[in-house]
């Protein structure tokens, strides 16, 4: 997170320093214009002239900013839901294993199980085998109708739907 802040540190200096410029610019040239000429009208003119162009200038350089910012604030927000969703699924496909991997072990340890507890253990095995199968198949979904979903909003069609349903699993 602390490369983040240098990040948004480093673009509001950035941002800071071309308005000052701009307005260090605009001083500059009104002070010319009033150097290099009489004219009372001329001067007026040219001043507002200057102050237009650069409250402009400003608004745009304020509007990307915001832009900017606002983009960069999704993508923060994205990337942490991101890393939620990867811990989430990883804890849930390691519990099956987990369980799968004790009952085996324990079958391995003792040896005075009867043949009740070895089809109880196998069965439990298979229980959380199938358990990590249906995950890894629900994920495998999601990340297919996410794909089309971007698919449809970069190439549309005359009917979205249409191209969702033809392309999905069977």
């Amino acid at each position: 997170m602390k490369n983040s802040n240098k990040t948004l540190i480093i673009f509001y200096l950035l941002i800071t320093y071309v308005i000052l410029q701009f307005l260090w610019w605009g001083y500059h040239i009104s002070s010319l214009t009033e150097q290099l000429n009489d004219n009372e009208a001329y001067i007026s003119r040219r001043l507002t002239m200057i102050a237009g162009e650069g409250t402009v200038f400003i608004i745009i350089i304020c509007l990307g900013a915001f832009y900017v910012i606002r983009s960069y604030y999704k993508e923060i927000n994205l990337a942490k839901k991101e890393k939620n969703f990867a811990l989430s699924v990883t804890h849930e496909l390691k519990t099956p294993i987990a369980s799968s991997k004790l009952f085996a072990e324990t079958m391995l340890q003792r040896n005075d199980l009867d043949q009740q507890q070895i089809t109880t253990s196998l069965e439990k095995i298979i229980h959380e085998q199938n358990r990590l199968n249906d995950l890894v198949e629900k994920i495998l979904l999601v990340s297919t109708i996410d794909e089309m979903i971007k698919d449809c909003l970069l190439y549309t069609s005359p009917s979205p739907r249409d191209g969702l349903l033809s392309r999905m699993p069977s």
